[in-house]
């Protein structure tokens, strides 16, 4: 600063008012020396009211301390404006310890001040700004250390201040394999110059989970240099939530969809062949029927086609309350031989129709805790499978046992058989050509896969084995020990 700019002042005696002030002083303030008497009321007087107590109050704490003084304050120009002057100054003590003089100097900062207020203002604007936007705005150094941080950042941290955050990096405010994560990204960006955009970052804070969108930018200085990163991100922990909530109600729409369309198929195509022989052989009675014999082989396959009608219709039911999971167990002790037997009876005529000679290599009878119904659906499908696969004079075998873990329902025919790749897809949900029976009997599609999900309800599961040409094995296991409660 130039030497025309430093205005000094003198404070001969301090005991007295009078002072002493240098042209310069009298210049910078726009008086000539006999407009204004340079004494310590005076300058009282051009000083700004705010700043009188914070100048009278440094020049006391001199006088008892010796300390040296230097501060900012405003003077009043001739023109009755306020100037900004960094002003300094000292005193001199005699023997006894005691002020007797002072003097100082002014120097006008008026200019630069005027553009450190205006940087202020910018800065509190932009503070104001960032620490009120819904988003976390920080930035961090080479080193990785956050340098600011606004509200919305260090509140989300669980701090009240922002001197909390300033100098933690992410290793010490995350569990070391997310900190990892977000720590690579930086050096990524700081060595790439590259931003990263709208990236979901899982982090964990207090033990609780949050999803955050981030995007991370290099910081760079007049120079091109870059010397930290500026990061945003907002808590999409919410949003997230939403979304995984209308996936699923998206999957199971779809779910209920495809459960419709199975359901026209089925009432459209499984339903009509037994209905259809109801109506030919309600037909035949009613215009010509021959003999006893005649009549009795027609109800019975009238009863049959009921029965396939009603054992369909119960099928579909249960599927579809698996769908939609309104499908509850209803749990009693029972004989499952006489289930088994039951089922078997149902399905005699079907295996005489067909020549086949149906089985049930019988254990012991014993008591089982289960649903009775969809047990009896289960055996049912079984049955009415290796029936459907098997050819006249085949033998279908329906063997119950025991032990001490679980207790067994197999079935087994010497039908077609399958290929292991049939095998893996039996169960799946996904669709694919149902495969006709030996006399071209239909089915539904959704037999075994009931009795997979039925089998899994009661705790067990269902086994198969087979191969092409040979037959296959059916086997159901449920766990012996569910008790009564």
């Amino acid at each position: 600063m130039d030497g025309a700019d430093i205005c000094i002042w003198d404070w001969m005696d301090i005991d007295k008012k009078e002072q002493w002030w240098s042209p310069e002083f009298y210049n910078t303030l726009g008086y000539e020396e006999e407009e204004i008497e340079a004494n310590i009321d005076n300058f009282k007087s051009l000083l700004h009211p705010d700043d009188v107590e914070k100048v009278f109050g440094a020049m006391n704490d001199h006088l008892n301390t010796g300390v040296p003084i230097s501060l900012e304050y405003r003077l009043q120009t001739k023109s009755e404006e306020y100037k900004w002057f960094q002003g300094s100054a000292k005193a001199t003590f005699d023997d006894g310890g005691n002020p007797t003089r002072m003097a100082g100097s002014i120097i006008d900062i008026d200019s630069r001040k005027d553009t450190d207020l205006k940087l202020e203002k910018d800065h509190n604007l932009l503070r104001t700004i960032i620490d009120n936007i819904p988003a976390c705005v920080y930035v961090k150094d080479l080193d990785g250390r956050k340098v600011l941080a606004n509200r919305s950042e260090y509140e989300l941290w669980g701090f009240g201040r922002e001197e909390q955050i300033l100098g933690k990096r992410d290793a010490d405010l995350s569990r070391e394999g997310i900190a990892v994560l977000s720590e690579n990204e930086d050096r990524q960006v700081l060595e790439t110059g590259e931003p990263i955009i709208d990236k979901d970052a899982y982090t964990e804070i207090d033990g609780k989970e949050y999803v955050l969108l981030v995007s991370k930018i290099p910081l760079k200085d007049s120079n091109e240099n870059i010397v930290g990163l500026v990061g945003i991100s907002n808590d999409i922990t919410e949003r997230k939530k939403m979304e995984n909530k209308l996936r699923e109600r998206n999957q199971q729409l779809k779910k209920l969809n495809n459960m419709t369309n199975k359901i026209y198929s089925v009432v459209g195509h499984d339903l009509k062949t037994p209905l259809s022989s109801i109506l030919g052989l309600s037909d035949l009675l009613l215009s010509d029927i021959d003999s006893e014999d005649d009549l009795k082989e027609n109800l019975g396959i009238i009863r049959q086609s009921a029965l396939k009608m009603s054992d369909l219709l119960g099928d579909l039911l249960n599927w579809a309350r698996i769908q939609t999971d309104d499908l509850s167990l209803n749990k009693s002790e029972f004989s499952i031989w006489e289930t088994v037997q039951d089922t078997i009876d149902l399905l005699t005529i079907t295996a005489e129709q067909k020549g086949i000679s149906l089985e049930f290599k019988n254990g012991d009878s014993f008591q089982v805790y289960a649903d009775k119904q969809l047990i009896a659906t289960v055996i049912r499908n079984f049955i009415s499978n290796a029936l459907k696969f098997s050819d006249e004079g085949d033998t279908v075998e329906v063997r119950l046992c025991r032990d001490e873990n679980y207790w067994h329902l197999s079935v087994e025919d010497e039908g077609m058989g399958m290929s292991e790749k049939n095998i893996q897809r039996l169960f799946h949900n996904r669709k694919h050509p149902q495969k006709e029976g030996t006399q071209n009997e239909k089915g539904s599609g959704i037999g075994l896969r009931l009795c997979k999900e039925l089998a899994e309800r009661h705790g067990g599961q269902i086994s198969v084995e087979s191969e092409l040409g040979k037959g296959s094995i059916f086997t159901l296991a449920i766990p012996a020990n569910q008790d009564p409660e």
